[in-house]
């Protein structure tokens, strides 16, 4: 055996490749051998697109050549091992119904809260969060904004104020819809991380709802989440 070559997919996308180093003599079964890997981060915006649009499932796929060195002719001979991973970074969020009490009666009340992903590209990703809000007083209520804050280890991936110009008619419920964006530029900061952390990664997520209630505004918390995923790319190579 003279060299060791590799290359690693992510969902068709050539995510990283690299060759044995040292000694690659091989005298028994218990003989080891060390591999060098570049990862290629230039390739992780389309990497995360491919990962978001497949239902955040990836099927990473590694292929070696075992190369040998017979009569001065390199002689490879090809292995292939497949495995999937997915991540939950949306599905471990299950938001609760809020309400606000103004003058000790409950003015509104936010119910059937969802968050789900929209649209990818490689400069961003939309979470489009959606919810039913219930005015529980005779008079209006307009919906003026939502602020949001998406991180990731520590990394700021987004952050934003959606205006809004929707407003609650007098004891009646509507739908509202707002859209989050992550900025996709800080993928490579963010997978750096969650692999210096032992391929773990806290995600957090705030979003809060403004609205007037007779010309003096509130804040009505609507998501306030933090979890942890993890994966395990080193341990299925």
């Amino acid at each position: 055996l003279s060299d060791v070559e590799v290359e690693i997919f992510m969902n068709g996308v050539l995510m990283g490749h690299g060759n044995a180093v040292g000694d690659t003599t091989i005298s028994s079964p218990s003989d080891t051998l060390t591999l060098s890997i570049k990862l290629i981060n230039e390739r992780l915006v389309d990497w995360w697109v491919s990962h978001i649009e497949r239902g955040e499932e990836t099927v990473m796929k590694i292929k070696t050549n075992l190369v040998f060195s017979i009569f001065g002719y390199k002689l490879r001979i090809p292995i292939e091992r497949s495995t999937t991973f997915q991540t939950t970074f949306l599905s471990s969020i299950s938001p609760e119904g809020v309400s606000l009490n103004v003058g000790g009666v409950k003015a509104i009340e936010v119910k059937d809260a969802r968050i789900k992903w929209g649209e990818v590209d490689r400069s961003r990703t939309q979470i489009i969060v959606s919810a039913v809000i219930k005015n529980n007083l005779p008079v209006p209520i307009p919906v003026k904004f939502m602020e949001y804050e998406v991180s990731m280890n520590g990394i700021k991936m987004g952050e934003g104020r959606v205006v809004s110009d929707a407003v609650i008619k007098p004891m009646k419920s509507e739908a509202v819809e707002f859209v989050m964006e992550i900025d996709n530029s800080k993928i490579p900061e963010w997978w750096v991380s969650h692999i210096k952390n032992g391929e773990k990664t806290t995600v957090s997520i705030n979003a809060k709802l403004g609205i007037e209630v007779e010309g003096r505004e509130y804040s009505v918390n609507l998501y306030t989440h933090s979890y942890e995923f993890t994966t395990d790319l080193l341990g299925s190579m």
